[in-house]
């Protein structure tokens, strides 16, 4: 299984039409689906402004979003999961009790 790869980096939207401009040039560049897209913007409006940054293992599958130190998944099927995840599937995830 692929590695986790960073697209975007982190970067402020200020305002909806942002985060839109922001999904429509990575849907251009064929990283995410239009369904997608729509979602993230959905739900990041409520937490404007926001940094976030875009992750992915291949094009078009479940992307990985990190918005203000929260960690969501959005699948194909515009689902959103607020579970965070394990950048290595290899290693098992790392325990934030066990400090």
């Amino acid at each position: 299984m692929p590695q986790i790869e960073t697209i975007y980096t982190s970067s402020v939207y200020r305002t909806r039409e942002d985060l839109r401009d922001w999904m429509v040039r990575a849907r251009a560049y064929g990283y995410v689906t239009l369904s997608q897209g729509k979602a993230l913007v959905e739900k990041l409006t409520p937490m404007l402004p926001v940094t976030a940054s875009l992750a992915l293992r291949t094009p078009k599958s479940m992307i990985y979003v990190t918005a203000n130190r929260i960690q969501l998944r959005i699948n194909q099927r515009a689902q959103v999961d607020n579970k965070g995840w394990n950048p290595n599937p290899r290693k098992p995830a790392r325990n934030p009790w066990a400090d």
